[in-house]
């Protein structure tokens, strides 16, 4: 299982997802994030991930996700902040 931030210095984390999943097919990734946007979890997901864990519910949310990772069950932290960019 990997854990991965979405804003990484040089490498993001969609690009650095990619080249995981291409070298490591069988990897878990969760992503975490300051993100609280569907838009940024939905390309987080299609890139491969499994679970998408925001920073400001990540004391809660983390272990959750990797337990349902671990069980083949996939996990989004609950957005809900509005993006005027989500339409």
């Amino acid at each position: 299982m990997v854990v991965l931030d979405i804003t990484m210095p040089t490498l993001g984390g969609i690009e650095a997802a990619g080249r995981i999943r291409r070298v490591a097919p069988k990897s878990q990734i969760v992503f975490l994030s300051q993100h609280n946007s569907e838009t940024v979890a939905q390309t987080a997901l299609a890139a491969g991930a499994l679970a998408y864990v925001t920073k400001s519910t990540a004391s809660t949310d983390l272990i959750r996700a990797v337990e349902a990772v671990s069980e083949g069950k996939k996990f989004v932290s609950r957005l809900t902040r509005w993006d005027p960019n989500d339409r």
